[in-house]
């Protein structure tokens, strides 16, 4: 909201709405003091985050005296009217329903409406509460279609798989009872303009509601396709103790880029843990976007996690956002793209991870011939061989790569 006077936001239940400051006051503070502690090892910023801190508790501290103050004897209450406290800061959470009777969803945390709208299915019950690879998936009643090509075929080999919706997933009796799902987006208005809003719901809820204890979280759309054995291999090396951000690479906006969200990207445990603590309720660190990737690419970049260079030694993508016939044809816009793309027969490598835009038939097609269709070993010496994909990359691509700092894997 744009800068108010106590006197104006007060109008109508003063003390109360200087408490619901007070507290407002005291969120921002205590983010403030936490996030002065992660970052105790930048001495610079710590100094510049120091003074911002004590000027909101000494704020606090003087608002909470004036309730009491006035708590004790109501003819000692100041007139509120006659407080000009002008403030800058973004007060946009809600307490109640807007008027289409959906919360806020930064705002659920705060209302016991949460319990009561969001339910499981009975295959939920059954999954692990920690492991290795937690897999969520996004989904809604638009297109509950989708879900049964990802739930025959990848989801199940994570340890734990969900998808998130805004309501009941209905099929015949034998498919629906296989389905595991939460609907943790009924409250929220099903728009893409609301997506970034799910994904950091579905974020906070994972961590608040189901586990922290996984290793790995993976999230995808209902169109995404998953190797899931690679993905493992991807991350076997990797401490998730520490922060770590991996997907397909995008390069608009933001200066280190951020991941596709249509590509999937995967949020190590010490990330999901920084997220809920220093980013969830915390709108100057973590502002609003209309864009789901994009918006969570900045919120991690205010916290110096950035997106690594997740191809592999050949420069072939193991995350693609893209729709296979677009990547083999080379159909894609430069500029959307952090690394250069390699396009035709290679480029899709043997360690391939995630592929987007991919109908359910295609992901039955996919996962049969990935776990059925075995080449017979007897004749793969005929015929004449392809060349090494390297060779046939071109040499800026090279060069481009040599200047980044490439993550080893």
């Amino acid at each position: 909201m744009s800068t108010r006077l106590v006197g104006n936001y007060i109008e109508d239940n003063r003390k109360e709405a200087l408490k619901t400051l007070a507290q407002d006051f005291w969120v921002k503070s205590r983010d403030r003091c936490l996030l002065l502690w992660a970052n105790r090892h930048d001495r610079q910023k710590s100094l510049r985050f120091f003074s911002f801190v004590v000027a909101v508790c000494l704020t606090l501290f003087a608002l909470i005296s004036i309730v009491n103050y006035g708590s004790d004897d109501g003819d000692r209450m100041t007139s509120f009217d006659e407080i000009s406290i002008t403030m800058t800061t973004r007060i946009t959470q809600k307490t109640s329903m807007d008027a289409k009777g959906a919360l806020s969803p930064r705002e659920w945390n705060r209302s016991d409406a949460i319990d009561s709208l969001v339910e499981n299915s009975e295959s939920t019950k059954n999954q692990p509460l920690k492991g290795s690879l937690f897999c969520f998936v996004l989904t809604s009643d638009k297109h509950h279609a989708r879900v049964p090509g990802v739930n025959e075929t990848w989801l199940p080999r994570c340890d734990h798989g969900r998808f998130f919706t805004n309501s009941h997933i209905i099929f015949d009796q034998k498919r629906q009872d296989s389905i595991p799902y939460s609907t943790v987006f009924a409250g929220i208005e099903d728009r893409y303009e609301n997506l970034f809003f799910k994904t950091i719901y579905a974020l906070h809820y994972i961590y608040s509601h189901i586990s922290k204890d996984f290793d790995w979280y993976f999230k995808a759309d209902d169109d995404t396709y998953v190797v899931v054995e690679n993905l493992r291999d991807f991350l076997s090396t990797v401490d998730p103790n520490q922060p770590f951000y991996a997907g397909f690479r995008m390069k608009p906006e933001l200066e280190k880029g951020y991941n596709s969200g249509g590509a999937g990207y995967v949020l190590s445990r010490e990330t999901l843990r920084r997220f809920e603590t220093f980013l969830y309720r915390n709108q100057t660190l973590c502002p609003d976007d209309e864009f789901e990737d994009l918006g969570l690419g900045r919120c991690l970049a205010n916290l110096g996690i950035f997106p690594v260079d997740s191809r592999n030694e050949k420069f072939q993508q193991r995350f693609n956002g893209y729709h296979y016939n677009d990547i083999f044809g080379g159909w894609i816009t430069n500029k959307w793209i952090y690394d250069p793309q390699i396009t035709g027969m290679h480029s899709i490598g043997s360690d391939l991870i995630s592929l987007h835009h991919v109908s359910p038939n295609e992901m039955r097609i996919f996962d049969r011939l990935l776990y059925t269709v075995r080449p017979s070993t007897r004749f793969l010496n005929f015929g004449r061989k392809m060349p090494d994909p390297t060779i046939l990359i071109p040499k800026y691509i090279h060069k481009e790569t040599n200047q980044q700092t490439k993550v080893q894997i």
